[in-house]
Order: structure tokens, then C-alpha cells, then sequence
């Protein structure tokens, strides 16, 4: 899976901005980012700031946020609420730090089984963002998310919420808060209706919601931490943002809060969530499971600007090879905020990694199964075929990556061709 490449990380945009160009590279080359639905339209809101950094333009801040994006191991990740959907109607949602991808391509070869991901349209549009070309329904789009961003408060699901009023009027932290919030979603039998109707409220699920609701009653009314987890993880960031905010402890008026504790909901898809937000700082604790860590923005900035600089040390020549011919792994000498995160995500023994030796005739077989799937997929007509992706023997994502970026050479001279 793609996660053996590295910790899965889910950044936001204050962190990206604060990287340099060849901070980012490294960031990308250690890391799989996981780029949420959210960082998109944040950044493209940019596109409609009256205020910017001084000497820029907005069109200038979104260029220079989307050369940093990303590009050799990120993966878009699935909106949230798609996710909660298809939960909700019985499909299941992957935890332990495994980010979910849309529009892949189920397609055999032989007796091997894969999925085929395309390059993706968020991968389209950061490419022409960084040529600082923009459509206009990117432009209209950006305009609404900023009018949206206006908001100070929501109404949906209000008088559930209302509820537990009392029982957050109690709370004097922002620990006991989350209590009241995860009891909620551990709560079964009593409410049931109530429960599901702020779920499918909160959602905006409506169209569907007698069809999620009759599946919710035939399978009992659960708890739905039990029912849906990853729902039941949204709607718990849900209810203690709403109740931090009626107690103060989040600041109601703030509107760029509604959208930063957002983030929080991809916390299940992945190891590590990094940012410079300070209400991520505070809150994201609440929500780890014991394979994820919070990690400042400046602290893995600090690091990757320490990897950098230890790298840059050696001779052009063999930095021309590529990133993967001398630096496969984060450092295993020294003390590396990068190579720790490793160590948690991805367990001590990749320190250590065991040599895998495929003969020339094993790769040739392996390369050519992978370019007939892929031509399969992009020509298939006929139903795909059904398989988890636990099952697929390969995972193939088409990427765009430039060559050199910064002052690195990402691919080996010999894979130039006309996409890099």
C-alpha cells in the first residue's frame, strides 16, 4: 500500500506556506501527503483576498502556494462527507492512516488484479495554478467560498444540539467538552431518531436520508461509534466544536475556526496532522488514536530545513542521481524529527530494510503488468471486476513531476521524458 513510502500526513495551508521550495521537496520525498478537499478551496480563496502579503498579488500567493503542493507521493483525498455517505449506506472506511482516492479503475492482467488511479483533476488544477492560470468557475467558486467563510454561526442541527446544552454548560475545558461529545456518539437505543436526523443535518444528506435512516433502524439503532465509525469521529468533531463555541473556549466569531476545524475530520485517514494553526494545536490531541501524533509546522520545517542542508553537503554528482539514489529513507544517524515520525508510523524496522532482488526478467514482467493494466483501464467498457483493494496485486497513481524542482533533482536523468 502507498503508506510503506512514508507517514501519512495531513497538512493545511498555513504550514505549506511557511516552507521553502526545497524544504517542500523534501517534505514531499519523506512523506505521503495526504491533500484534503479543504486545502483546495482554502488556497483558491485566496484568489479573492483584498489583502495580500505586501509586492503580491493573489494570483502570485496561489502560484507560490501550489509550487510547494506535493507532487511525487501526495494523494487527493475523498471529501469527507462522501466518505460519511457511503458509510452511512454500508460501505466500509479504512482507518490506521490509510488515505482514501476517488475514481480509481478496477482491471485485471492475467491473474493479477489492480487499480488504476489517473492522473487527478486536483493534480490538473495545481498545475495550471502554478502557471497562474485560472478558470473562471475557479474564480466564481473561490468568490463563494469566501462569502461562506463569512458565516458566524450554523443552523443545522441546532436544537439537537440544544439538547446538551446543559450538560456543556458544566464543563470548564475543552477535555471535558470532548467527553460530552463522545458519549453522544456512543450513545445506542435511546434518541435514535434524533441522533440520525442531526447526523443527516449536519451532513447535508437529505436526498438520501430516508434510505440511511431505514438501514440505521433495521440494523438495531446502534451506537453509531459502532455503526459508523468514521462518521461517529465527525460528528464528534462536530459537537465539541459547537459546544467550545457556545462556552467560549473557541472563538465563535473567528470564521476562518469553521473551516480550520474541518481538518480535523481526515485525522482517521492518516499518521500525522502538521500545521501551524494554533487551534489545531489545541484540539487535534483530543481526536489521536494511538498511531497519530501532532506535529507543530515549525518543528518539521526546522528538520527538513536540517535534512536540506545535510544533503546539499554532497557532491553535485551524485545529487543528480535523484533523491531515491542516495536518500530512499529519512537520515538513520542523528537525531531527525522526520526520521521519529517514521519510527512511529512505520515501525523501527525500516531502519534496517531488507534488500528485495528482482531479476532483470522479474522487473520486465512486473513493468509490463502494470502497462497492461493501466491500458486495460484507460480502454474498458465492460463492467469492472470486484475486489477490495486489499486484494489488488498492484496500485498504480499517474502523476505529473517535474525533474528538477528547486534546487533538486527528483528523478533519475534516464526517466525524462515528456511529462516531467
Amino acid at each position: 500500500m502507498i503508506c510503506d513510502m512514508g507517514p501519512t500526513v495531513v497538512f493545511d495551508k498555513s504550514f505549506l506556506q511557511t516552507l521553502t521550495v526545497d524544504e517542500s521537496v523534501w517534505f514531499d520525498h519523506h512523506f505521503v501527503g495526504v491533500i484534503t478537499p479543504l486545502f483546495f478551496v482554502e488556497t483558491l480563496a485566496d484568489l479573492e483576498k483584498e489583502r495580500i502579503r505586501p509586492g503580491r498579488t493573489p494570483e502570485d500567493e496561489v502560484r507560490i502556494i501550489a509550487e510547494k503542493v506535493p507532487e511525487m507521493n501526495s494523494v487527493p483525498h475523498i471529501h469527507h462527507v462522501t466518505l460519511c455517505h457511503g458509510e452511512l449506506l454500508g460501505f466500509e472506511v479504512p482507518f490506521q492512516g490509510r488515505p482514501v482516492l476517488s475514481g480509481g479503475v478496477r482491471t485485471t492482467a492475467g491473474d493479477k488484479k489492480g487499480i488504476v488511479y489517473g492522473v487527478s483533476p486536483e493534480s490538473e488544477a495545481l498545475e495550471r495554478w502554478r502557471r497562474e492560470e485560472y478558470r473562471e468557475v475557479e474564480r466564481r467558486f473561490a468568490k463563494a467560498w469566501r462569502e461562506a467563510l463569512g458565516a458566524s454561526k450554523r443552523d443545522a442541527g441546532a436544537a439537537f444540539v440544544d439538547r446538551y446544552r446543559d450538560a456543556a454548560a458544566e464543563c470548564t475545558t475543552r477535555e471535558q467538552l470532548h467527553a460530552v461529545a463522545r458519549s453522544i456518539v456512543r450513545e445506542a437505543g435511546t434518541s435514535a431518531a434524533e441522533r440520525m436526523g442531526f447526523v443527516i443535518d449536519i451532513l447535508g444528506l437529505r436526498g438520501d436520508g430516508d434510505e440511511i435512516f431505514e438501514r440505521f433502524l433495521r440494523c438495531g439503532a446502534p451506537a453509531m461509534a459502532v455503526y459508523a465509525p468514521y462518521t461517529a469521529h465527525v460528528v464528534e468533531v462536530e459537537l465539541f466544536f459547537r459546544f467550545a463555541t457556545q462556552r467560549g473556549i473557541i472563538a465563535k466569531e473567528r470564521a476562518s475556526n469553521w473551516v480550520d476545524i474541518a481538518y480535523l475530520n481526515y485525522l482517521p485517514t492518516c499518521h500525522v496532522l502538521v500545521s501551524t494553526d494554533r487551534l489545531h494545536r489545541d484540539n487535534a490531541r483530543l481526536f489521536l488514536r494511538d498511531y497519530q501524533t501532532f506535529v507543530w509546522g515549525e518543528d518539521l520545517k526546522a528538520d527538513l530545513r536540517m535534512i536540506d542542508e545535510l544533503h546539499k553537503k554532497l557532491p553535485q554528482a551524485v545529487r543528480d542521481r535523484g533523491l531515491m539514489s542516495f536518500a530512499p529513507r529519512p537520515p538513520t544517524e542523528g537525531e531527525f524529527l522526520t526520521s521519529h515520525l517514521w519510527d512511529l508510523a512505520m515501525r523501527p524496522s525500516w531502519r534496517t530494510p531488507r534488500p528485495v532482488n528482482l531479476s532483470e526478467d522479474a522487473q520486465k514482467k512486473m513493468i509490463e503488468s502494470m502497462k497492461t493494466m493501466k491500458k486495460r483501464a484507460e480502454a474498458q467498457t465492460e463492467p469492472a471486476p470486484i475486489f477490495t483493494t486489499e486484494e489488488a496485486d498492484a496500485i498504480t497513481v499517474d502523476r505529473r513531476v517535474k525533474m528538477r524542482k528547486g534546487s533538486w533533482t527528483q528523478l533519475p536523468p534516464e526517466m525524462l521524458g515528456p511529462d516531467t
